[in-house]
């Protein structure tokens, strides 16, 4: 278990409680639906656990490598093959 991990879990704890101690106990209790208890009851568990954690780090992106115009002119035209077909049989059906 890293340290991030221990650190969601003991967060997702805390929080829970103190959303028992709103609604369950009654303290604290301020006007309305405390945040994350309509998720909870609609969704569960698993789904408030994931709302209350940290949203991972976006993964990096690439760049797609240019494309090889004959390669881009082979796709244009089976593209536009497939596209006669289905407009083809649609027209006869």
């Amino acid at each position: 278990m890293t340290k991030e991990t221990a650190a969601g879990g003991e967060a997702c704890v805390t929080g829970y409680e103190a959303l028992r101690a709103q609604q369950v106990l009654g303290l604290g209790r301020t006007s309305g639906a405390p945040a994350g208890l309509l998720v909870l009851l609609g969704q569960g568990m698993a789904a408030w656990m994931t709302r209350r954690s940290p949203s991972p780090a976006p993964l990096p992106t690439v760049a797609s490598p240019p494309m090889d115009p004959r390669h881009e002119a082979l796709v244009s035209a089976l593209a536009s093959m497939a596209l006669a077909v289905a407009v083809s049989k649609e027209a006869r059906a």
